[in-house]
């Protein structure tokens, strides 16, 4: 039997949960073409914005780059999530026992490790590269545009605008070399 409940798109956040087939009722009702994992990962995007924002905030606060278990369902319940194992078996396709971001989100990560290869490449260093080659007016803080100008002179392949949500993961828009 379901528990009524309700998703808040205003505070991006779940404020009951359901007691039934680990989904938050509402719009992510699998009734509506979702498996667990697509309803996580839209309740993820919904309140963080974007994929790899929901990695860092939720999922992988601490950078350690993989996420057992124990953490994910600590987040999936956070996010108003039960069923953990069912959801955690959807995520963990290749039961390797941790989530990466690799799976999370395979393009954010292309387009932050293809970064990460320019500056290394054309500057030694990612600070370098942020100092001589991003931030050029010396304010400390790079724009999406001068992330754009950057990519496009170091013929960055990827996707500038998931690259620069990827980095701007508190949404100051501008990133800082911290």
């Amino acid at each position: 039997r379901r528990l009524p409940s309700e998703f808040s798109l205003a505070e991006g956040s779940l404020t009951e949960r359901s007691s039934t087939r680990g989904f938050p009722t509402g719009r992510l009702a699998p009734e509506e073409g979702l498996d667990c994992a697509g309803a996580f990962k839209v309740a993820c995007l919904r309140k963080y914005r974007n994929m790899v924002r929901a990695w860092r905030l939720l999922l992988d606060p601490r950078g350690v780059g993989r996420v057992p278990f124990a953490a994910f369902c600590k987040a999936a319940r956070e996010m108003g999530f039960c069923d953990l194992r069912k959801l955690w078996a959807a995520m963990d396709s290749n039961q390797s026992g941790f989530l990466t971001l690799d799976k999370w989100d395979p393009e954010g990560l292309q387009c932050l490790m293809e970064l990460k290869q320019l500056c290394r490449k054309h500057y030694g260093t990612l600070d370098t590269a942020f100092k001589l080659g991003m931030d050029t007016s010396g304010s400390c803080k790079v724009t999406l545009q001068d992330l754009a100008r950057f990519c496009e002179s170091k013929d960055f392949k990827g996707n500038v605008g998931v690259l620069f949500a990827a980095l701007d993961v508190h949404e100051q828009n501008f990133v800082t070399v911290d």
